[in-house]
């Protein structure tokens, strides 16, 4: 199993990862776990408030809205929620951490997608 040493980094306030150059060796879905449950998804440097750039290049292939879309490595990604709001509906998102899918399932529920 590859093992990661964590480390910390910041893109303008936003933390990368939230883990500690103290930290001892983990694994990685031990790393990306910690990260989800430590870190607000607002705050993580890769969060975006809409997922326009990736939905666009979506709809540009004019793939079928019920066609299989699989996201791989989604983490907390707003894509899920922009693509059922754009009435796609065979989707696949999936990740090393399950805390993050947890984070998209909840907040998806609490928008009442479905």
């Amino acid at each position: 199993m590859e093992e990661i040493i964590g480390e910390s980094c910041e893109i303008g306030n936003k933390s990368c990862c939230c883990s500690s150059e103290n930290e001892k060796e983990v694994s990685n879905k031990e790393h990306w776990e910690n990260t989800y449950k430590k870190s607000n998804e607002n705050e993580l440097g890769w969060y975006q408030k809409s997922a326009d750039q990736s939905l666009n290049l979506i709809k540009q292939t004019k793939v079928n809205k019920d066609e299989l879309i699989a996201d791989i490595g989604s983490g907390s990604s707003i894509l899920i929620d922009n693509l059922l709001e754009n009435d796609y509906s065979n989707i696949i998102a999936t990740d090393i951490s399950k805390s993050a899918l947890e984070i998209t399932k909840n907040r998806i529920q609490k928008k009442r997608l479905k």
